[in-house]
């Protein structure tokens, strides 16, 4: 199959699929305590789109919000995926309220076969 579009956690599906129009499927990694594997959710797809909600500092504050990337993951099962699949990261992007992270799970096919 071809891509899947993985929910960090619940909190962050809910608004990110009332504006997302696109045809994958959301699946959602954490829903409260509970936590499906990343190489579940990733299995039989050749790319995995990660969707964190960005944690924001108060509005009001002079400084902007502290940089945030895959590495401040603070789940061990998930963020031992994260590391061990580094290799496999192809991108990152960082949105208003929403940061990106995209693995190549399999390898890309050539056109020309």
């Amino acid at each position: 199959m071809g891509d899947t579009l993985v929910m960090r956690d619940l909190q962050t599906g809910i608004p990110f699929g009332y504006y997302y129009q696109g045809a994958l499927e959301l699946q959602t990694a954490s829903v409260n305590q509970q936590i499906t594997p990343l190489s579940d959710l990733g299995a039989g797809y050749e790319r995995l789109w990660l969707v964190y909600r960005r944690p924001f500092e108060a509005t009001h504050a002079l400084a902007g919000s502290e940089p945030f990337t895959w590495r401040d993951d603070q789940d061990p099962m998930v963020r031992d995926w994260l590391v061990v699949n580094e290799p496999a990261l192809v991108g990152e992007r960082t949105l208003p309220g929403v940061y990106l992270v995209l693995y190549q799970l399999s390898p890309e096919i050539s056109r020309d076969e």
